[in-house]
């Protein structure tokens, strides 16, 4: 398998929120790189180490909620609203975490929306092929 990068880089226009299935266990894999190397970054106490990759992290979940919803990601966070498949508090969760990246607890829990992302985007998925998903801009 293509790596992300290769992948991603390798079509002409890519919208990846437009391919959803193909796009999003590649961005799950890299995830998993970087839940290891926060874990051990954690691990050795280094929070410098851990704060690089929580970024990287959140940039991951950010793609990961709104190509659930076959968005292209929207900033600011408030535009999280709008979407339909999320976790539960996402934004403010998120402020969390983006305000403390170098804690431990940030680390669980950007871990813990990444999985309820994961159950979001399994439903959503089954929905949409199902015809029934409608658009985060759809009434």
């Amino acid at each position: 398998m293509k790596s992300w990068a290769e992948s991603y880089n390798g079509e002409k226009e890519v919208h990846p929120w437009e391919k959803p299935e193909k796009y999003i266990p590649m961005l799950l894999n890299e995830w998993e790189k970087l839940k290891e190397e926060i874990g051990q970054g954690h691990s050795v106490r280094d929070s410098i180490k851990a704060s690089g990759a929580m970024e990287q992290g959140i940039d991951l979940f950010l793609k990961f909620v709104y190509w659930s919803n076959r968005m292209p990601v929207s900033l600011p966070l408030e535009n999280l609203k709008t979407l339909g498949a999320k976790p539960v508090n996402v934004e403010e969760r998120l402020k969390f975490i983006m305000g403390r990246p170098g804690l431990y607890h940030s680390y669980i829990q950007l871990s813990e929306l990444m999985n309820e992302q994961h159950k979001q985007f399994a439903r959503s998925t089954l929905t949409f092929h199902n015809g029934t998903q409608k658009t985060a801009q759809e009434p």
